[in-house]
């Protein structure tokens, strides 16, 4: 290999290297004849070099657009450049021997000058990468529809799956409040154990899913700390104190948040939940603190730990630490890491196997504002407090509102059972006991919407009666009525001491 850089290659070398290009060469002159084409553009075209030289290049051209490649051609050599034709939006096509068109792309650049002016042109045939783009616009457009498709089941899977376990869910309750026998309960004590398995699972499946088909987009509002944390200290509070387990929730900030609110609460669920589940005897603590111009939110817990070799693996799908005893498919951190992601939050987790795991989330200043916005938050209540009242239940599932019935009255209260918003309001405008609280299944069948129930009973009661408003939608449809005044929105199936959480506070 030589360096000298005033070295000059063997003419015999040039005329190899032009006729074993791998791209067809062609020189055209300034009347548009061929002056030499190179073994490349025999095999492509099917011509002999001999019967290309001294041929128009419009032979090379499907006869339909000849006459416009002429006036391109005068255009071209009217102003000469280096260009490159179809490798981007204009689809240019070449002709054989045989008449068979195929799709190439070409490379111009002049050569020459005054009367002997020529253009180079170095043309490739790109069926194959054609054919690729075509085979990838389809597969594109499959993985379009299927994620349409995917998008559907997930709705109707999300409903038709948690009816179900909503249904078990209540019963069991229902029992366990009626059975006094110490082997049944043991029994009952067992069912639910696995019924709230089931419902863990379907959960993440269904959360999972949505995350990956990037069926969610963020809703930013803004609203306060301390109000987000009074909401998961009532959601928590009893599941905490039934496993003696105490449960403390400090927000030592007076500043408020821009993001989406629900998917911050479910992320916090996601860690609360997890540190619940995986201690045994102490504590477990939510807290928020301010770090620098941000927030540091931490859930801190007493439980099992996590042996340092496999920290770095638990926000990895469907991945477990192995303990035994727990139900489970690895998917709450995973959530929490896509979640994070989608908000642009930072997750950070210390642990220590034996004395317990702190889980960090950090909230950056773009996302913090410095003064909170004020919201109404309901104290935590016993159901015990707020019993004895008269609740309107609005549920088109049989089973389920049968067994939300019989819930109900086993904690104390009387339900007013209804399928639709016109059958509560046929009941309410019979008179008899007027209700206290509404709760309404979000779809109602033929088209209805809790939220239909919900102002429909309002107006014909002349009041803002507190509601509480079920769903096993997983879709977002639910945020626009996140304002709906005095109306809390839980997720189905709705755990029991949760719902009686909701319906003491919403009481209060």
């Amino acid at each position: 290999m030589t360096t000298d850089p005033n070295a000059t290659l063997p003419e015999s070398l040039l005329a190899d290297l032009v006729e074993s290009a791998p791209d067809a060469l062609l020189v055209v002159d300034a009347q548009g004849r061929i002056a030499f084409a190179n073994r490349m553009a025999e095999q492509l075209f099917g011509y002999e070099a001999s019967e290309l030289c001294g041929s128009p290049i419009e032979r090379l051209i499907p006869e339909r657009i000849r006459t416009l490649h002429v006036e391109h051609r005068a255009r071209f050599l009217a102003q000469p450049r280096t260009r490159e034709m179809g490798a981007t939006a204009i689809d240019l096509v070449a002709v054989r021997r045989d008449g068979n068109e195929f799709p190439v792309e070409i490379r111009l650049s002049p050569l020459g000058s005054g009367a002997r002016r020529f253009v180079a042109a170095a043309v490739r045939d790109v069926t194959d990468r054609r054919h690729m783009v075509r085979v990838l616009h389809a597969a594109q457009a499959e993985a379009e529809r299927a994620n349409v498709a995917k998008t559907r089941f997930l709705a109707t899977a999300s409903h038709d799956l948690r009816q179900p376990l909503q249904t078990l869910q209540l019963l069991n309750a229902a029992l366990r409040r009626r059975v006094s026998d110490a082997e049944a309960r043991e029994l009952l004590a067992r069912e639910r154990e696995a019924v709230d398995a089931m419902t863990g699972l379907l959960n993440s499946l269904l959360d999972v899913s949505r995350l990956e088909a990037a069926n969610i987009q963020p809703r930013i509002e803004e609203f306060g700390v301390e109000g987000l944390f009074e909401a998961l200290r009532n959601e928590f509070g009893a599941i905490a104190e039934a496993r003696s387990l105490e449960f403390s929730v400090t927000a030592v900030v007076a500043r408020g948040l821009r993001t989406d609110r629900t998917l911050l609460r479910q992320l916090l669920e996601n860690l609360v939940g997890n540190a619940i589940k995986y201690t045994e005897a102490g504590s477990v603590r939510l807290a928020c603190r301010a770090d620098g111009d941000g927030l540091m939110m931490t859930v801190t817990d007493t439980g099992i730990g996590i042996p340092a070799s496999r920290l770095d693996r638990i926000f990895d799908e469907y991945y477990q630490i192995g303990q035994s005893g727990h139900y489970g498919v690895g998917l709450g951190l995973a959530i929490v890491k896509r979640i994070a992601a989608l908000l642009d939050l930072g997750v950070a987790v210390q642990s220590e196997p034996g004395r317990g795991t702190e889980f960090r989330i950090s909230i950056p200043p773009a996302l913090v504002t410095q003064a909170a916005k004020p919201e109404p938050a309901s104290a935590p209540a016993s159901a015990a407090a707020a019993a004895g009242a008269v609740i309107l239940l609005v549920e088109d599932d049989a089973a389920v509102r049968g067994a939300t019935e019989l819930y109900l009255r086993a904690i104390g209260h009387t339900p007013i059972a209804t399928a639709s918003r016109a059958e509560a309001e046929s009941v309410l405008a019979a008179g008899g006991r007027r209700p206290d609280l509404i709760i309404s299944d979000y779809h109602l069948g033929g088209g209805e919407t809790g939220v239909d129930a919900i102002v429909s009973v309002r107006k014909q009661m002349g009041r803002t009666l507190p509601a509480l408003l079920l769903s096993g939608d997983t879709s977002t449809a639910l945020r626009q009525h996140a304002d709906l005044p005095a109306c809390r929105i839980l997720s189905k199936p709705v755990d029991v001491e949760q719902l009686s959480s909701a319906i003491a506070g919403s009481l209060s």
